[in-house]
């Protein structure tokens, strides 16, 4: 009977780890962070580029600056 039972956790273990395992290659391959920054994903940026879109996003987006409601 016992058997059985860690048996079955075993498998039910396996099957959550595997489901996991695939959300997570789902979530990575998704994101973007140039879209994100709203920058072409083309290589012609360069680190002024990138800067110049966080700290524009960060303006927008600031707690203390913008009413979240309103967003």
């Amino acid at each position: 009977m016992w058997k059985f039972f860690v048996f079955g956790l075993l498998i039910k273990w396996t099957f959550d780890t595997v489901d996991i395992v695939q959300n997570d290659i789902e979530f990575n391959s998704e994101w973007n962070p140039y879209t994100t920054l709203k920058i072409p994903d083309d290589g012609s940026f360069d680190t002024k580029e990138i800067r110049n879109a966080y700290k524009r996003l960060a303006i927008k987006y600031h707690p203390d600056k913008v009413n979240m409601k309103k967003l």
